[in-house]
């Protein structure tokens, strides 16, 4: 029997219940990640990255074409293709390279990643011969033992420094012996003013700062409160996994999801991790843990908000968001938080549309 080897990916569990619209973006139809810069707002669809002015919601142009070509973006079943915007260029990753382009769409550069293990690249450093980045690499060592590390590399892509590593999310790369861990406490790490930010929930309630050499600057830890991990929540998860649609591409891949489920052991937690996963805006940090409450039959979950010097300023309750971990792992996510406000992309299924959504995080 042929052998397959997966790096696979879940959904955690979620969702989108009564939300502020601010439009309806009609080009959309099976969008992959949303980012914001100033007042533009960039949606990945496939191969394509559509640009809307955030004042009033109108398209203003998009960009992007499927092969494997120079400036092409690949289309991989289950893998998201994601972006993140600098002041004068757009970097483009796909599951086997990098591509440079200008704000207008034009081809500036592109590499090619060394190994299929390196994803999630963010800028932080912009001049091409001080270009450095930050981004996850999965660690293999042997059949069944897998580590996530966060490092900086170099403008060839090259590591200069390891950060950060854990336990990765899924042991065993061969069929019977994958473990996946359906409750997935991944190291999340973002770029902000010239700092490195990561959460080491594998350990408690840390954030890490460093500078961009990797240097460490400050760590913020706060008391660990254990929240519950439920039946309910077990049963509730795996009908999410089943049917995100970065699974069932995996799904459809070997024959459907009685196929798929049989190639892995599901593990779950006895408690949450503290922290979900963190955004940084406005000089905040913004962190997101898997506190859960039902406000008027609207479901909602907690944002801790802190200064850089681990103050806590607030608890903001906003609506709960479906979390792709296959998105969260590559940095490709439905939401972002821009100028104190959680934007997110949110489907009208009655209307077949996409809408842009907002909560005021206060």
């Amino acid at each position: 029997m042929k052998r397959i080897t997966f790096l696979l990916s879940f959904v955690l569990l979620g969702s989108l219940l009564f939300p502020v619209k601010l439009g309806t973006l009609a080009e959309l139809t099976n969008p992959d990640n949303i980012t914001l810069y100033n007042d533009e707002l960039y949606v990945v669809e496939g191969p394509t990255i559509f640009v809307y002015s955030l004042k009033d919601m109108q398209f203003i142009r998009k960009f992007g074409k499927k092969g494997q070509g120079p400036g092409e973006l690949m289309a991989i079943p289950g893998t998201p293709n994601r972006i993140s915007v600098q002041k004068d260029y757009i970097l483009a990753e796909t599951y086997v390279k990098l591509i440079w382009f200008t704000k207008e769409g034009k081809l500036i550069k592109e590499r090619k990643k060394p190994s299929f293990t390196l994803f999630g690249f963010i800028p932080i450093e912009g001049k091409e011969e001080k270009e450095k980045f930050v981004a996850r690499r999965v660690l293999l060592h042997g059949k069944n033992t897998s580590y996530d590390t966060i490092c900086i590399f170099n403008g060839e892509l090259k590591v200069i420094k390891e950060l950060y590593k854990q336990k990765w999310i899924q042991q065993g790369l061969q069929p019977p012996h994958m473990k996946l861990e359906m409750v997935p406490d991944f190291i999340t790490y973002k770029v902000y003013n010239g700092k490195i930010f990561i959460d080491g929930s594998d350990k408690g309630f840390i954030i890490e700062i460093l500078d961009t050499e990797g240097n460490k600057l400050q760590q913020i830890k706060k008391d660990d409160r254990k929240i519950k991990f439920t039946a309910a929540d077990k049963d509730r998860i795996i009908n999410r996994f089943k049917e995100d649609k970065y699974i069932k591409a995996q799904s459809n891949m070997v024959g459907g999801w009685d196929q798929l489920k049989n190639m892995f052991t599901m593990n779950f937690p006895n408690t949450y991790p503290p922290i979900r996963d963190i955004e940084v805006s406005d000089d905040k940090i913004f962190i997101r843990t898997y506190k859960r409450v039902k406000d008027k039959g609207q479901a909602k979950e907690e944002y801790v908000v802190m200064d850089f010097k681990g103050n806590i300023l607030r608890r903001v309750m906003a609506p709960e968001l479906l979390t792709s971990a296959q998105q969260q792992q590559w940095g490709a996510k439905m939401n972002t938080i821009h100028n104190g406000k959680l934007y997110y992309l949110l489907e009208n299924v009655d209307e077949e549309t996409w809408e842009l959504h907002v909560h005021e995080m206060k």
